[in-house]
């Protein structure tokens, strides 16, 4: 009940929120900070294999239901999972399902779901790079059950196709972990230590551009100010190409400039807090990168390529720096220039950490919140649900 001449208080929608599994990749930790502090729905997590975060979720005092919890995803068990998948959704019955991995979208697609209720997808890739039978699947068996889309960039929505942007889309950046605290545990001001270390937090791979950075910093001089100059590189190798590892490992042992490679790592935050300078060096246009936010939250001078999603984050020469993607030279121009430079470094960070107004983890909670719930209400005017078509 309200009181007289006061806006109704919208109803509280169930939603649920379906992961193709647990393990801590990009997507299922911005889910994981999105659980942590839910504002406005009643939701759920279906998870159709597990992995290290189903028990965190869980102790966040959220309905979790793992499909299947002994077995990695694959193409080949998706249809197996479906049957599964729509008895969890019947029983939750739902008003959204907000598939959060492209994987997922395979096994709903063979799901028999109820038709009321609104299905989105959050895109996290670019739909433009699906190529030959790939994208001849995600077009007209995947992406067409969907109701609407969800973009983590205007540049990843900008990537999806005509026919499917006729339908609701919305964008809602990840939440990458950071608020107004996040540069409390700097260790000393960037480019103020012993050494200046430049560090990748991208898994060797080679559209995440390994090999660029390796060549662009091996063109460094090894002794900047006075400072030992070095190359961090973070991230596991379990999903690249062992030929690429072996030849960035090449690359590495060639270099003037020492580069080390240190593997996974869980606490992101204490890497950040020590270094000077975070590298993202991909190939191709990133969608977003949630370590770009981190980074200059942290108070590391970020360089980016000129192309994708983190420019929707940083403005070269303001808070952070870009350079000409795919140009090892261009990097090590721009890598030069920032190093010789204490002034510059402090400026940018110091405006770096202003990232928290507008990429803060409250702010974006209700940014795909108000997004979820604008798709669904847009959804529910505009569409006769015994007609739909998917």
């Amino acid at each position: 009940m309200t009181d007289e001449g006061s806006a109704p208080v919208p109803a509280r929608l169930k939603v649920v929120l379906i992961d193709h599994s647990a393990d801590p990749g990009g997507g299922q930790l911005g889910l994981l900070r999105y659980l942590r502090d839910v504002t406005d729905f009643d939701v759920s997590v279906i998870l159709l294999t597990g992995g290290a975060l189903v028990g965190q979720i869980r102790a966040l005092g959220h309905r979790v239901t793992v499909i299947d919890d002994e077995s990695q995803f694959s193409f080949s068990r998706a249809p197996r999972f479906s049957a599964r998948l729509a008895g969890v959704v019947r029983r939750e019955s739902p008003d959204v399902i907000v598939a959060n991995s492209l994987y997922s979208t395979i096994t709903m697609a063979f799901a028999r779901l109820p038709r009321n209720i609104t299905r989105i997808y959050y895109s996290r890739v670019s739909m433009e790079t699906l190529r030959g039978i790939k994208r001849v699947i995600a077009m007209r068996l995947l992406f067409r059950q969907f109701d609407g889309f969800l973009a983590n960039s205007e540049w990843t929505a900008s990537c999806i196709p005509r026919r499917l942007a006729r339908r609701p889309v919305r964008v809602a950046y990840p939440i990458s972990g950071v608020d107004e605290t996040s540069s409390a545990g700097r260790v000393a001001p960037s480019g103020t230590g012993e050494e200046l270390v430049i560090a990748s937090l991208s898994r060797p791979d080679r559209w995440k551009g390994t090999d660029i950075l390796i060549e662009a910093v091996a063109q460094l001089e090894p002794i900047i100010r006075g400072r030992a100059v070095r190359l961090e590189i973070y991230g596991g190798t379990f999903f690249s190409d062992p030929v690429f590892v072996t030849e960035v490992e090449r690359l590495a042992r060639e270099s003037p400039v020492p580069v080390s490679f240190r593997g996974h790592v869980d606490d992101v935050d204490s890497v950040l807090d020590r270094i000077d300078v975070m590298v993202l060096s991909t190939r191709f246009p990133e969608p977003f990168g949630q370590v770009v936010v981190q980074g200059l939250a942290h108070g590391a001078v970020v360089v980016v390529p000129d192309q994708g999603g983190p420019l929707e984050v940083v403005t070269d020469g303001v808070n952070g720096l870009t350079f000409s993607s795919g140009r090892p030279e261009a990097l090590r121009d721009v890598l030069d220039e920032v190093l010789r430079s204490p002034e510059k470094m402090s400026a940018l960070t110091g405006n770096g950490k202003g990232v928290t107004t507008a990429f803060g983890d409250h702010r974006l909670r209700l940014m795909f919140e108000a997004s979820v719930r604008e798709i669904h209400e847009a959804v529910s005017q505009t569409q006769s649900r015994p007609h739909r078509r998917r």
